[in-house]
This record gives structure tokens, C-alpha cells and sequence, in this order.
């Protein structure tokens, strides 16, 4: 399997900006488919060994027994570099729980009505105010050119280093050095690669960007972009590795609440408390990703008590899950956004605007979530990730169901009446892509489009998708991640050249909406400079827009306090278990 996360640099004349795609694992498609500081541990009076009675010893050992969370994985993460690691949720979980962010979302009461997964559960507030977190707070200049960040002083690493300027300017130093996942958030940020940062004092940081950029007041609470340990990672760097990058692979150069113990390859990662964690002590006193490949023996441990949560369960899996005794299946509103993709480069027809205004009208929507998703998807009806503040469902033009006669008339008008034969490509890892194609095939031969399915293999797919060469009409599965408005259209839409836009449909009014948005420094005026962007992009058809896969967890019923979060991971800290 593949899993890409690509990038490409913006022109310097117009917005300086990189689109991002976080390319899912296919696992995940099945699966889909600032605190008070920690009080310090109580102490225990020594007794000599005559006085201690039968239930002191109990009552000793019950205090001295270790609180483990063991998680049924399909895979081990891919690193914990926040440069170089991403792909699968293992790893999203690994970065946020070594590294942890400048801000942290504030938590709401689930905010949709899916019940039974909905009740009780907590779920980040993107349009809320964020609250501190590493940092105290980020002040934008009034010319949106520069950020000072204000460092919370107390913030220690499990190696013993306290988060100072100095690690914020190594951090950013390094993304650039690099060119790996933090090159996009400084090339996104239009930072001055001669100085990104300068230190003002220990806790006090100015970033510097070539021009205004509001992004610089809100990306601080985004997972991959978090601070480094910089003495740990330089007192673990050679010359050929001055970075530290093979060190910081399987070793926690981070101020997050957990580190690694241990990490064997292939079969388990062992995750402890950061002993100088500032914030409230975790009640998990060791978490165990357990690699099990196989999902159904992954719910039967699951199912059976062996472990406390299983990961990357297929819809069907999930709804054994929920009817067990002793396990909550939960399944929240993602950022996940399932869509085909059409390349006018490779296949004419599809140059032309009332073709792809067409297919989206025959779109099986709800179908493919109840059907194929089990419900656990919902009907994608705009242009962004629903979940994320400024995204604009009043826009959608095509309708709840299927409408076949208006896709007859705009076919007929495009002069293509007789329709045409295309080849539709995917994943051939898992049958959920499958079932999707089919259903799709069938709703487009009503307007003469005749689908082949092309399966190919998992590489090969996304390598094919990535060059924009070969592949005509695909079907992909992506999630921005971020929950800024522009971002979150950026990434997809600005022009032909970000990763996202796999239709290679360039609007240059979008990209001018774009540009001016980026400036905007609240989020009320960025929601406000996007939309009419959102009418274009949906009145182009840049995509066909088919579901929102949510995001799917089987956990047992005694552990309290999960809460999702946009890159498909959660925190290790905010977990009891019972």
C-alpha cells in the first residue's frame, strides 16, 4: 500500500503558497468508509514489612498497578519525524502525541444529530476560539507580515529540555533544510527563508513572512507544524545527519505528553508519560500499539477484551462492533471528502463544463453513503469539508438525488447525446472502491456514459493520480486537515499546479479571491472573502462531489474521553480508562 503526502511550491509573482493533499492510507477508506499543572504523585510512608496487613498489600499492589491501553493496529506508524513521518492514523497519533501543538481546539457536545455515536462525546470546536496550549499567544502584526509567539515557560521535553525561542527558530531552520511535510507550512507561510524567526527572549519569538499572510495567527495549532526539541535531536545528529532525521524516526524529540519506550519493528510501539509533562498528569501509564493486519482479528480482540481499542475497521465491522457487548462503535463528521476526479488533458470531453455539470447531477449521493458506507458517511453537497467554518451548502446546485434529465439536456448540449466510453480508475485494495465505481457506472450509463472499471493496484494508483498523465476519471479519498477556510480551498482549487487539483481545472477568478484572502487576518472576515470562491468552484464542477466517509473507532466501553480531531488522530492524554 501507498500513501503519498505531496506538495508544490507556489509562484512567487502571485500567492506564495504550496497546495497539500493529506493522501489517506487506503486502509483508511475502509475504515472511514492553558490546563493547571499536574499535581506531583502522592507519597507513600515506608512501613517495615511486620506492620503491613493483608489489605495494605492489596491496596499497595492495586496503587502500584499499571494503568495500559492497548490499540489493535493494521500497521506500525511510519516515523515520528514531524518532517518526514506521515500516512496512516498510527502515525498522525504518533506526531500529535510526541509533539504536540501551540494551541489546542477548545472541546464542544458533538455538534450532529447521529445518534447513537453522537451521544456523549466531545468534539473540537473549529470555529471557537483556540486555547493555549505551548504557546500563550500569537499576535499578528498589524500589517500581517509577522507573528510573535509568546512561549508558555515551563513546557519540558521526556529528555529534560524546556521549549525556548531557540527551538522554535531550529524548528522552522529545519523545515526549510529539509523540504519535507514543515517546507510546506513555511513556503505556505511565505517565511523569510534567510530568517524565519528571530528570538526576542527566551519565551518571546517574532516569524517573519515576505508578505501578509493571516495564516500566521491561526496555523499554530496545526499538527505538523509543532516545535522540536532541538538539544535532544542536535545531541543525536552526525555530520551526514545534521538534522538528526534517523534519530528522530523512532525517538521522541518533543514537548508532548507522551514518548517512546520502545519501538520493534513490524510488531509494536510502547508509548509512556512524559515525566516534566507541564499539563495535567495522564491517567494511561503506558499505551501499546499492537500490530494485528488482519482487520476481523482485530474486532474479535477486541470483541473478546484483548484490547481496548481496534483501528481501520471496515463499515460492516464497525456495525458488529457497535451490537457487542462491552464495545462503543463511534463514528464522528470527518474532514474526509470522497470525490472523481476528471483530466481534460487526457479526455476532451471532460474540458468542457456542462460534461462534468452532468455526472454531478447523477451522482448516487445517498446512496453511496447508506449503501455502501452503512451510514457512516454523509452526502457531500459542497465545496470543502463540511465540518470546517465558511463552508456554504446554500451553493450546491445539483440537487439531493439523481437528476437524469437535466444531465441529458447539458450532455445534449455539449454535444455529446450519444455519450462516450471512459475507463474510471481506483484502488484495487478493498471492495469498498468497488461497490462505489459500480454504483457510479450505473447511474452514468443513463446519460450514455459508459464506465469500464479499472481497478489497479494500490501504488500504482496513486503514483498514476499523482503524475496527471495517465489516468482520465478517478476516484480518490483525501482530507485537508486544517480548518482554515482559505486553506481548505487553497489546497484543492487555487490553480492547476497545487497537488489537490487533480482535475487540473484552473478558475483565474478563484485564484484571485484566493490571493485577496489570504490576507484576511479573523476568521469572520477569511469566511467572508471565500465565498463567492465556493460558488465558482461548485459551478465549475472542479470535482464530482460524492460523500463525507466519517471518521470510525471500536473502543470498550470503559474508556472514557476520546475526542477526534482533524487529521484523524487523538490524544493519549485526554483518555481514562476505568
Amino acid at each position: 500500500m501507498l500513501s503519498q503526502w505531496s506538495w508544490i511550491a507556489g509562484r512567487e509573482s502571485r500567492l506564495p503558497l504550496v497546495g497539500v493533499a493529506l493522501l489517506m492510507l487506503i486502509a483508511l477508506v475502509a475504515a472511514a468508509c492553558g490546563g493547571d499543572d499536574p499535581a506531583p504523585p502522592a507519597e507513600t510512608a515506608e512501613q517495615p514489612a511486620a506492620d503491613v496487613s493483608a489489605s495494605a498489600e492489596v491496596a499497595a499492589v492495586e496503587e502500584e498497578e499499571e494503568v495500559v491501553l492497548t490499540i489493535a493496529v493494521p500497521a506500525m506508524p511510519l516515523g515520528v519525524d514531524k518532517d518526514y513521518s506521515f500516512g496512516n492514523f498510527q502515525t498522525f497519533e504518533s506526531i500529535g502525541n510526541c509533539y504536540e501543538a501551540g494551541f489546542n481546539f477548545a472541546k464542544i457536545d458533538y455538534p450532529y444529530d447521529t445518534p447513537p455515536e453522537g451521544q456523549g462525546l466531545q468534539y473540537p470546536d473549529h470555529a471557537g476560539e483556540r486555547e493555549p496550549w505551548q504557546l500563550l499567544s500569537a499576535e499578528l502584526a498589524a500589517d500581517g507580515q509577522s507573528v510573535v509567539l509568546n512561549i508558555r515557560p515551563g513546557v519540558i521535553s521526556a529528555a529534560g529540555n524546556e521549549l525556548t525561542a531557540d527551538d522554535v527558530v531550529w524548528s522552522l531552520e529545519r523545515a526549510f533544510a529539509l523540504e519535507g511535510v514543515g517546507f510546506f507550512y513555511v513556503t505556505l507561510l511565505n517565511l523569510d527563508p534567510e530568517e524565519p524567526a528571530t528570538v526576542i527572549d527566551d519565551y518571546t519569538v517574532r516569524v517573519n513572512a515576505l508578505n501578509p499572510n493571516g495564516l500566521l495567527g491561526r496555523i499554530w495549532d496545526d499538527l505538523y507544524f509543532p516545535f522540536m526539541d532541538s538539544t535532544d535531536a542536535i545531541a543525536h545528529a552526525t555530520e551526514e545527519d545534521p538534522w538528526a532525521t534517523e534519530y528522530s524516526t523512532t525517538n521522541c524529540a518533543g514537548f508532548g505528553a507522551y514518548t517512546i519506550e520502545t519501538w520493534t519493528p513490524g510488531q509494536e510501539v510502547v508509548w509512556i508519560p512524559n515525566p516534566n509533562y507541564w499539563g495535567p498528569e495522564p491517567q494511561i501509564d503506558r499505551v501499546i500499539y499492537r500490530v494485528i493486519p488482519d482487520a476481523a482479528v482485530r474486532l474479535a480482540a477486541l470483541q473478546r477484551g484483548e484490547i481496548d481499542i481496534a483501528q481501520n475497521l471496515s463499515p460492516d465491522q464497525q456495525v458488529q462492533a457497535g451490537e457487542s457487548d462491552g464495545v462503543r462503535a463511534i463514528g464522528v463528521r470527518s474532514d474526509f471528502i470522497l470525490f472523481l476526479y476528471t483530466n481534460p488533458e487526457i479526455f476532451e470531453p471532460f474540458g468542457d463544463v456542462r460534461v462534468r455539470q452532468a455526472i454531478n447531477y447523477v451522482m448516487p449521493r445517498r446512496e453511496i453513503a447508506e449503501s455502501v458506507y452503512l451510514g457512516q458517511a454523509t452526502p457531500w453537497r459542497a465545496a470543502a469539508a463540511t465540518i470546517f467554518p465558511g463552508t456554504n451548502e446554500e451553493f450546491w446546485p445539483y440537487g439531493d438525488e439523481p437528476d437524469f434529465e437535466t444531465a441529458r439536456v447539458l450532455m445534449a448540449e455539449a454535444g455529446y447525446a450519444d455519450g462516450f466510453d471512459i475507463p474510471l480508475s481506483y484502488t484495487s485494495a478493498f471492495p469498498l472502491w468497488e461497490q462505489v465505481a459500480n454504483l457510479v457506472a450505473r447511474n452514468l450509463a443513463e446519460v450514455n456514459i459508459n464506465v469500464a472499471l479499472d481497478p489497479l493496484p494500490d501504488g500504482d494508483f496513486a503514483a498514476q493520480s499523482f503524475e496527471r498523465t495517465t489516468i482520465p476519471f478517478g476516484l480518490w479519498l483525501d482530507a485537508p486537515g486544517g480548518s482554515d477556510p482559505v486553506y481548505n480551498l487553497f489546497i484543492y482549487y487555487y490553480d492547476r499546479n497545487v497537488i489537490g487539483n487533480f482535475s487540473l481545472i484552473e478558475d483565474p477568478e478563484v485564484t484571485a479571491i484566493l490571493d485577496e484572502a489570504i490576507k484576511a487576518q479573523t476568521l469572520e472576515d477569511r469566511i467572508a472573502a471565500v465565498q463567492p470562491a465556493h460558488q465558482r468552484v461548485l459551478e465549475n464542477a472542479v470535482f464530482t462531489f460524492l460523500v463525507e466517509p466519517h471518521y470510525t473507532i471500536a473502543i470498550r466501553d470503559n474508556i472514557e474521553g476520546f475526542v477526534w480531531y482533524a487529521w484523524q488522530n487523538f490524544y493519549f492524554r485526554e483518555l481514562r480508562k476505568n
